[in-house]
C-alpha cells in the first residue's frame, strides 16, 4: 500500500536530517504527509528535582527549542516541496515514544538515519534505530547519512532498482507489499534474490555430525537446492508480473548470504534492499549475526526492513 503518513524522527543533528531527501521524494510522489518528531528524555530521569541548580523551567525550555528546530526544518522543506508536513515533540524513552506516536498518527512508514553509519560509526544494536526495527510492525526505511553537512532537501531519491532477498519461506515475502509500494513510485525493477550454499559448505556442515558425509552430500544435493530456489523465485515473480511489475530473479551460490546480497546489490547499482527481519530461522527479532543485521551494518544504500505483526 502506498505510504500515506511518513514518520521522520529527528534529533537536531545533520546526520539525522539525511533521511529527509528520501522522505520528501516519497511524499512528493505518493501524496503522503510527513510527520517530523523529536523525542527528548525527561530531565527528571537525569537530574533529580532536588539537585543543586535544578530549574523547573528546563523541561519547557527543551520542548520549546525542539519545536523551534522542527519549525525551521518545515520552513526548509516548504522551499523545495509542496507537501503536507506537521511536527510533534514527545518526552520519554525514544523507541517507546516513537512507536506510540506512530500509532497515534497512523504512520505506515518510518524513515530515519541510524547514526551507526558514516563518520560516527559506533555500536548499532541498542540504538533507537535498532529498537524500532526490533519492535515496530511498521516498515522502517534506514538511510545512509552523508558527511556532516546539511543535506540537499531537493535531491530526488527514487528507488529504481530494488533488491528483494528471499529464503524460500512465505515469511520472507512479507516485505513485498511495502517494497513494491515504494518501487512503484519510480517504476522500479525488482530483483528477487535467493542465496544457496555451495556443495562444499553443505559438506562441511553435515560432516560435523555425520560419520560418512559423502553418503549424504554430493553435487546432486546442491543442484536440487539451486533448482528449488529457482522454482520458488519464479513463482513469486509470476505473481508480481501479473501486476505489470518488472521483475527479475537471481540465485546466488555463496557461503555467506549477507555478503552475497551486498555484493550483488553493488554490482547491480541497486537503490534499495528490502527484507523481512527474520525468515526461516523463526527468530522473532533482529539479532546480532542475522543476515538482516549484517546487511544493515555494511550496506551503502537504503535498507527497508519489515517485522510482520506478531513475530
Amino acid at each position: 500500500m502506498t505510504p500515506r503518513t511518513i514518520l521522520v524522527p529527528l534529533d537536531g543533528s545533520l546526520f539525522a536530517e539525511w533521511a529527509l531527501p528520501a522522505a520528501i521524494s516519497i511524499a512528493r510522489r505518493s501524496g503522503a504527509r510527513l510527520e517530523l518528531i523529536c523525542v527528548h528524555v525527561p530531565l527528571d530521569t537525569m537530574v533529580p528535582r532536588n539537585a543543586l541548580g535544578y530549574q523547573v523551567g528546563w523541561a519547557a525550555d527543551v520542548e520549546t527549542r525542539a519545536l523551534e528546530y522542527l519549525t525551521s526544518v518545515m520552513v526548509r522543506i516548504s522551499r523545495v516541496a509542496d507537501i503536507d508536513v506537521s511536527k510533534a515533540v514527545r518526552s520519554g524513552i525514544a523507541v517507546d515514544a516513537l512507536l506510540e506516536h506512530a500509532d497515534a498518527v497512523n504512520a505506515d512508514l518510518i524513515a530515519m538515519t541510524p547514526h551507526g553509519w558514516g563518520p560516527l560509526r559506533r555500536a548499532w544494536l541498542g540504538s533507537v534505530a535498532g529498537g524500532l526495527v526490533r519492535k515496530s510492525s511498521i516498515p522502517v526505511l534506514l538511510l545512509r547519512p552523508g558527511e556532516e553537512i546539511e543535506p540537499d532537501l531537493a535531491h530526488a531519491v527514487p528507488f529504481r532498482t530494488v533488491i528483494l532477498p528471499l529464503d524460500g519461506s512465505g515469511f520472507s515475502e512479507e516485505v513485498l507489499p511495502a517494497a513494491t509500494a515504494l518501487g512503484e513510485l519510480a517504476g522500479a525493477t525488482y530483483v528477487l534474490v535467493q542465496v544457496v550454499p555451495p556443495a562444499s559448505t553443505l559438506h562441511t556442515v553435515i560432516a560435523r555430525d555425520v560419520a560418512f558425509p559423502h553418503a549424504w552430500v554430493d553435487a546432486d544435493v546442491a543442484s536440487a537446492l539451486h533448482a528449488s530456489a529457482h522454482t520458488h523465485l519464479d513463482g513469486v515473480a509470476t505473481r508480481l508480473r501479473k501486476r505489470e511489475l518488472r521483475v527479475e530473479t537471481e540465485v546466488l551460490v555463496e557461503p555467506s548470504a549477507a555478503a552475497a546480497i551486498l555484493d550483488f546489490a553493488e554490482r547491480r547499482s541497486a537503490d534499495l534492499i528490502a527484507m523481512t527481519t527474520h525468515g526461516r530461522s523463526g527468530i522473532g527479532r533482529l539479532v546480532l549475526g542475522s543476515v538482516a543485521d549484517k546487511v544493515l551494518r555494511d550496506a551503502r544504500i537504503p535498507v527497508l526492513l519489515y517485522r510482520p505483526r506478531g513475530s
